[in-house]
């Protein structure tokens, strides 16, 4: 038998597969909308981070439709979305500075 890899994408693309049609498009409309979040930490970095620190958009009062289950899917995704973009960026750097 061939070795199985498995990480948190293929996971997740598993999670995915397993909600339901409405919930799939939910997940899907919410993920498309633009994430202020985030600048908004950012902006108000003064303020105590407690106040913003790891918060969901959902977390804040945003009623977006979502199950549990995708709201979680969701969050992960954009976790993932964040670590690849921040491995880009660190990757980006390097090659600038050879």
């Amino acid at each position: 038998m061939g070795k199985m890899q498995t990480n948190d994408s293929s996971a997740s693309a598993m999670l995915l597969q397993s909600l339901a049609d409405d919930d799939f498009r939910n997940l899907l409309n919410t993920a498309a909308k633009p994430q202020y979040g985030s600048l908004q930490r950012k902006r108000k970095k003064s303020q105590k981070t407690a106040e913003y620190g790891g918060r969901r958009l959902s977390d804040a009062g945003e009623n977006n439709g979502l199950s549990a289950e995708a709201d979680n899917l969701l969050a992960q995704f954009r976790r993932e979305a964040e670590l690849n973009q921040r491995n880009a960026d660190i990757e980006r750097k390097n090659l600038m500075k050879r």
